[in-house]
């Protein structure tokens, strides 16, 4: 006969150590998802205070893409790059692409954070800590004291020349109703010194009483010499 003593032990010990071992991936997995909720939370709750100093509505906070297309458009940063890194994630798994999606996705955050800081008057210190520890620094943004003081972007790099062409454009245009409307205004002065001149270069015929011209001695209509 076999000795089962050796299995009945060896089958005791993996499965205790098989079951701690599940339990405690349980409680680990447990504790990541309770701390990514309140994490969550707490960003959610600072966007959504951001949002509101700066005019928009709260509730957008709640909708992943849309509420970072909000937050641009607060800050002043192309709302292209939302688009940019949603066409990223789908083309990761395309060789080259997604280490340059990568890049992107990172360029992007710090655009977007350093703007957001700049928004509020904060410096490029407080934007490291929008990137890396956004649970404290969005709710310290939005519940705290600081109020939305403009836009004043990050300078991007990609969109920049974009966004000169754009504002030269709105500039000349601008530039261009300042002229039409000053000719408006002087149109009145300049039709009356030309009256003015036309006067000063005309005089009466003193028998037929018609206008002579400067240029001419004698009157057109009666043949009177001019005075």
């Amino acid at each position: 006969m076999y000795d089962t003593t050796y299995y009945s032990d060896f089958n005791t010990i993996f499965g205790t150590f098989f079951g701690t071992f599940f339990g405690m991936f349980i409680g680990v997995f447990i504790f990541i998802m309770i701390f990514a909720l309140i994490v969550g939370i707490l960003v959610i709750i600072g966007k959504w205070n951001i949002l509101k100093k700066g005019g928009e509505e709260g509730w957008k906070s709640l909708i992943p893409i849309y509420s970072t297309y909000t937050m641009c458009k607060l800050v002043g940063v192309n709302p292209y790059w939302v688009l940019i890194t949603i066409a990223g994630w789908f083309l990761s798994s395309i060789p080259l692409v997604n280490l340059v999606s990568a890049v992107a996705s990172i360029y992007f955050t710090i655009l977007l954070n350093v703007s957001i800081a700049k928004a509020f008057g904060k410096d490029t210190g407080f934007a490291i800590g929008l990137i890396f520890l956004p649970y404290i620094f969005y709710p310290i943004l939005g519940l705290g004291n600081k109020e939305f003081v403009g836009k004043n972007p990050m300078e991007d790099i990609i969109f920049k020349n974009t966004n000169q062409q754009s504002n030269t454009n709105n500039q000349n245009v601008q530039n261009n109703n300042v002229s039409e409307t000053q000719n408006e205004k002087n149109e009145p002065i300049n039709q009356q010194e030309l009256q003015n001149k036309e006067q000063s270069e005309t005089t009466f015929c003193s028998n037929f009483g018609s206008n002579i011209n400067k240029e001419y001695i004698f009157c057109t209509n009666c043949g009177t010499k001019r005075k």
